[in-house]
């Protein structure tokens, strides 16, 4: 069979049903990592380094309607540039992962299988791990044999190399690179990644100051200088949609960011109140809300977003009458 001109999948996990917490950790490590600008482009044994590692077929969770299993399983294999096995008894006993395998194998002997265990050992009659077609090499009719394979297995369990050096070899035999070099570079990334939470979190503690009153002569300021309240409530909004924006990306608990939005609209509220308002004002306010709504919507809370959204457009469609001076104004939101 002639191999595709490009992969539609940079890998295709195999795994059982009762390894499902393990396929979604899995897809969810591969595809979130980040591939180093000097590392991307480079040529190794196993192609060109990509620039990411996604898209990641997960079986079960990328099929759609309209076509049967074998043929969008066997579809997927076809465009996968590697095949990744979750190894456990559960998988050992499974026809359908063996009959993966054996396909996989069978139809791209050329392409790296790269086996990781999640449960179970190698070689026990009782917890066997590695599904047949995998341990076992198979003959030119794609038939499993008696001929056992040499392989080196990733091992996820905290008695092997624990979650974050498995998925470092994982990705090292995808990318084929040494394992070393990835684990390092995860690393790092790991703790850049703390570091924004940590930011984020500062964030908050600030935030939660300010709402307290701690920073009496900010308030002060806020009271009596019109122009420094609204500057202040524009760089605060665009501080905090940084800090939603970013939370996403590095994994900061939901719940944690609706309480900084909550209590950022909360000090916001009671900062609008404490200016006289102005067509400048309430125009802030309106952006603000504005940014409140897509970022609630970002977060999948929509009866919050629709009600920013809704406020926002009632205070804009009253600004214009309420300032028949401001040409801005006249043009942005007079009616049409």
């Amino acid at each position: 069979m002639a191999e595709p001109v490009a992969f539609r999948y940079r890998a295709f996990i195999s795994y059982s049903h009762a390894d499902t917490a393990w396929a979604k950790w899995l897809h969810r490590g591969l595809e979130s990592f980040r591939i180093d600008k000097d590392l991307a482009g480079r040529e190794t044994a196993t192609g060109t380094v990509p620039k990411s590692l996604r898209p990641v077929f997960r079986d079960r969770d990328d099929f759609t309607a309209g076509h049967s299993l074998t043929d969008q399983t066997l579809a997927a294999l076809d465009a996968s540039a590697a095949l990744i096995v979750l190894c456990s008894p559960a998988a050992a006993r499974s026809k359908y992962v063996t009959e993966e395998i054996r396909l996989f194998k069978t139809r791209h002997p050329e392409r790296p299988v790269i086996p990781l265990i999640v449960g179970g050992t190698p070689g026990d009659p009782d917890t066997e791990c590695f599904p047949p077609s995998l341990k076992y090499k198979l003959d030119d009719q794609g038939r499993i044999t008696d001929e056992p394979v040499e392989m080196l297995a990733a091992d996820a369990r905290e008695a092997g190399d624990g979650k974050q050096l498995a998925l470092a070899k994982v990705i090292a035999g995808l990318l084929g690179v040494s394992s070393d070099d990835i684990f390092r570079r995860a690393e790092r990334d790991r703790r850049r990644k703390g570091r924004v939470r940590n930011g984020i979190a500062a964030v908050l503690a600030l935030l939660v100051v300010l709402a307290s009153g701690s920073a009496v002569y900010a308030w002060q300021q806020l009271k009596t200088n019109e122009a420094f309240l609204t500057a202040t409530l524009k760089t605060t909004t665009e501080i905090v949609n940084t800090a939603v924006s970013q939370a996403e990306t590095f994994g900061v608990p939901r719940k944690a960011t609706l309480a900084l939005l909550s209590k950022a609209e909360g000090l916001f509220d009671n900062m609008a109140l404490l200016g006289r308002p102005t067509p400048e004002l309430r125009f802030q306010k309106a952006w603000m809300l504005i940014q409140f709504a897509r970022n609630y919507e970002a977060l999948g809370d929509t009866t919050k977003q629709n009600t920013r959204s809704d406020a926002a457009l009632e205070i804009m469609t009253n600004l214009a009458p309420s300032a028949p001076d401001n040409t801005e104004y006249q043009m942005l939101f007079a009616p049409r």
